[in-house]
């Protein structure tokens, strides 16, 4: 995969983000791993990846299924948001930090 002449950075940085997805599996996605996929995505952006190609990421290897699909579009949202701007890694880790779950228990 190559987004320019930094291809190996962005290389680097999208298999981080697939280890450190890929390390949580099967738990519930916290808001410091929100924050974190949505740092290495700007990053990739700033590397020259398109958002197709940061989304794409996710798509990858056993991720996706190891994954709940919820916890993916979870992920896949911080992703479009901030990769767009529309939302600031400051104001999406607000935004999580206070976020409830459903059965009432506040996200770590």
């Amino acid at each position: 995969m190559m987004y320019g002449k930094h291809g190996r950075l962005v290389s680097a940085v999208a298999g981080s983000l697939l280890l450190g997805m890929a390390l949580f599996a099967h738990a519930e996605v916290t808001c410091d791993q929100l924050v974190a996929s949505a740092k290495v995505g700007m990053a990739m952006r700033d590397q020259g990846a398109t958002l197709k190609q940061v989304l794409a990421e996710t798509e990858k290897g056993e991720l996706r299924n190891r994954l709940q699909p919820d916890d993916l579009g979870l992920i896949r949202q911080a992703l479009r948001l901030t990769y767009t701007g529309e939302v600031s890694l400051h104001e999406l880790a607000e935004s999580c930090a206070g976020d409830t779950r459903k059965d009432g228990v506040q996200r770590k």
